[in-house]
């Protein structure tokens, strides 16, 4: 029970009584009651409850070890334009491999609020836009015809990107029909989105697919695959 005390303990914002000096982050006595390391003092008649910080230092190591892991993997995100769970854990592991308090449900936490600022980013000059303008944006898809510098049967390419990640799957393509990219999308999208069946983006405008994507405003990419063969 003791244990769970130390356990519950969070650094909060708090006011001196004996100084003046406001919003000092630390923990309060009143989350320590019944711990052995609590006391009392009087003060302009009034008796307060005090905290010995001397010996909550080894006890609360692991809550403090916890708070800095969160600030370091935060930084992390930010050094790094990590917005993985999973890469932000493997990378404070590879950096800071004796690093105390580094978990991936730490690094799942860190990660709050990304989407938001990711959302909120200014927009890049290439596309005229947000990287994602809302979450029901995260994923992007580019068709790349390199059908006039190939003899290869695949005369498109298929990619679908991540934003948040920034993670890319390609699919190589025979045609651009409007069933072959949905067939394609479908099978890039389940490799992208985690955690449940692939969300079917084009299923109500499968037929005009192809129309769809052309119709938008955006760049040309002239890209050949790596068996591009040479041209006389």
């Amino acid at each position: 029970a003791l244990q769970a005390v130390f356990d519950a303990a969070q650094p909060k914002l708090y006011d001196r009584s004996d100084a003046e000096m406001r919003d000092c982050l630390g923990f309060l006595a009143q989350d320590f009651q019944g711990s052995g390391v609590t006391g009392t003092t009087k003060r302009e008649g009034q008796e307060l409850l005090t905290l010995n910080y001397c010996r909550l230092t080894a006890v609360l190591w692991r809550v403090m070890a916890e708070q800095a892991a969160l600030e370091l993997l935060r930084q992390l995100a930010q050094d790094f334009s990590v917005r993985d769970p999973r890469k932000l854990y493997q990378l404070a592991k590879r950096e800071f491999p004796e690093r105390p308090g580094i978990t991936q449900a730490l690094a799942r936490f860190a990660l709050q609020g990304d989407v938001a600022r990711q959302v909120l980013a200014r927009k890049p000059r290439s596309l005229g836009k947000r990287a994602a303008e809302g979450p029901n944006d995260r994923l992007q898809a580019d068709l790349i015809d390199f059908s006039q510098n190939t003899r290869s049967r695949n005369k498109y390419g298929l990619v679908v990107t991540d934003v948040f990640t920034r993670e890319a799957v390609t699919r190589p393509l025979p045609d651009k029909n409007a069933a072959t990219l949905a067939r394609a999308a479908a099978e890039a999208i389940s490799e992208l989105v985690e955690g449940g069946p692939p969300r079917w983006q084009w299923d109500d405008h499968a037929a005009n697919a192809t129309e769809a994507y052309n119709a938008r405003p955006h760049e040309a990419v002239y890209a050949a695959p790596e068996d591009v063969e040479t041209q006389p």
